[in-house]
């Protein structure tokens, strides 16, 4: 569906011209390198929306499913972040316990200031 869209969206444009944002109208560039004034109506392609319409709803639904699946990954990571800091505060505090403290004097000389 998508590449027929394209295909007739750079058809349309190049014979017929193209509107911009702004609501100014381009001429197409095959009309002016060939300096046709006019083309014929019958070259305008037209899509039918049916297409369009039955496929929304299955892409509506494929985005929810891949949102909510990047949504599980990231709090699942977000969990096993969690964990790890967890865990390293536990060995901080534990590890603080089983060191003796010194002075400032002493962390002074041992660091050679």
């Amino acid at each position: 569906v998508v590449a027929v869209a394209l295909f007739v969206i750079v058809w349309n444009a190049a014979l017929f011209g193209y509107e911009d944002f702004g609501d100014v109208h381009h001429i197409s560039p095959l009309v002016t390198l060939c300096g046709a004034s006019s083309v014929p109506d019958w070259l305008h392609l037209r899509l039918p929306t049916l297409p369009f319409s039955l496929s929304s709803s299955a892409l509506g639904l494929l985005l929810v499913f891949r949102t909510n699946t990047s949504y599980a990954r990231w709090l699942e990571a977000r969990k096993a972040w969690g964990r790890i800091v967890a865990h390293s505060r536990n060995i901080l505090r534990q590890s603080c316990v089983w060191m003796e403290s010194c002075s400032d004097e002493e962390r002074k000389e041992r660091l050679g200031e």
